[in-house]
Parts: C-alpha cells; sequence; structure tokens
C-alpha cells in the first residue's frame, strides 16, 4: 500500500456511508422542484439534470474532502482511458437502444415517421436533457457508492496466490462484491468458488 493510499473500508461501514449519501442525493433530487415551475417546460429536464449533476458533484466532492479520499479514486476526474471509454461507452449505449427499437418494432410491427410538429431544436435539447439526466444518475449512483462498495469488498474471495484456494469470505463482502460488479467476485464464480 502505497503511503497515500487509503485502508480499505469495512463492509458495514461503508454500507452506511452510502446510505448516507443516497440520502442526501435524495435531497438532492428534490432540491429543483422549489424552482421548476419557473423554468418553461421544454427546459425543464435539462434544468433538473444539471442542477442535480452539479449538486451531487459537490457532495461527492465534501464526502472526499471529509473522508480524505482523493477525486481521482472516485471516479470523478477522466483518467488516462477516458477518451476511448466514453465514445465506446456512448456507441455501445446507442447500438442496444437501436437493437431494443429494432426488436420492439418488428415484432410489434411499427412503422416510425418524423413528426413534423417536432422541431431539430426540441430534439437537440430532449437528447442534451438526457446526457444531463445520465451524468446525474452516474455521479449519483456509480460514483463515490460504487467506489466505496468496491473497496469494502477489495479482499472478497480473491484467489492466494501462493495455494490456488479461496479465502473464506462473509457474506456482506459476498453481497457487496456481487451488488458491485466485482472482477474477483466474477472470478470466484467462474472457478466454481462459492463459499
Amino acid at each position: 500500500m502505497t503511503p497515500d493510499a487509503q485502508p480499505a473500508p469495512r463492509p458495514l461501514r461503508a454500507a452506511i456511508d452510502v446510505l448516507v449519501f443516497w440520502a442526501v442525493f435524495m435531497a438532492i433530487l428534490q432540491a429543483p422542484r422549489l424552482f421548476l415551475g419557473a423554468v418553461p417546460p421544454a427546459w425543464a429536464k435539462l434544468t433538473w439534470g444539471t442542477t442535480v449533476t452539479l449538486g451531487a458533484l459537490m457532495l461527492t466532492l465534501g464526502v472526499a474532502r471529509v473522508q480524505r479520499l482523493r477525486p481521482r479514486d472516485l471516479g470523478i476526474v477522466p483518467g488516462r482511458w477516458s477518451a476511448v471509454i466514453l465514445p465506446a461507452g456512448l456507441l455501445c449505449g446507442f447500438a442496444l437502444v437501436v437493437v431494443q427499437l429494432a426488436l420492439v418494432a418488428s415484432v410489434l410491427r411499427l412503422h416510425a415517421s418524423r413528426d413534423p410538429r417536432i422541431s431539430f431544436q426540441a430534439a437537440g435539447v430532449m437528447l442534451v436533457s438526457f446526457v444531463a439526466l445520465s451524468a446525474m444518475e452516474e455521479v449519483g449512483f456509480r460514483g463515490y457508492p460504487l467506489r466505496r462498495l468496491r473497496g469494502a469488498a477489495g479482499s472478497m474471495g480473491r484467489p492466494d496466490r501462493r495455494r490456488d484456494r479461496v479465502r473464506p469470505v462473509s457474506p456482506v463482502r459476498l453481497w457487496l462484491a456481487v451488488g458491485t460488479g466485482d472482477d474477483r467476485a466474477s472470478y470466484c464464480f467462474r472457478r466454481g468458488f462459492l463459499i
């Protein structure tokens, strides 16, 4: 462990930290209701998504400061591969939406046509709103909470390189590892190391 690295949090403490974070995040989600009535309806989702995303970023930075975590450890600072991963993720997401729409349209025999009442500006605002709402979700659920839970589940079922066996695992660590998509958990399941 490097001198500036943080020790892994205990699973119960990490779960409590994440629940408190989510409680504050839920308050941030509701706060824009106070002024969204003054925003034109076409811009409401964009305003809501942008406001909540900025609030969640401030909450994340505040939690990082209190817990002495680096923003880089929380995934909110672009890394070396961010320029490749972001477009690849957007492309994969777009491809999934196209495949889902094509399947639904073929099964239900739906046909698409452009509605002349919808302008390209409205479609652009909708697309930017979708990005803002997606960023809100990512920061609120996959930023600090995911990293915190993955850190707590870090030693879950790690193969012991000396003996090629798996160390004992507590049910809480197993739940956190599987729930957060820990790579070591999938390794253990693939190798049949269910404990």
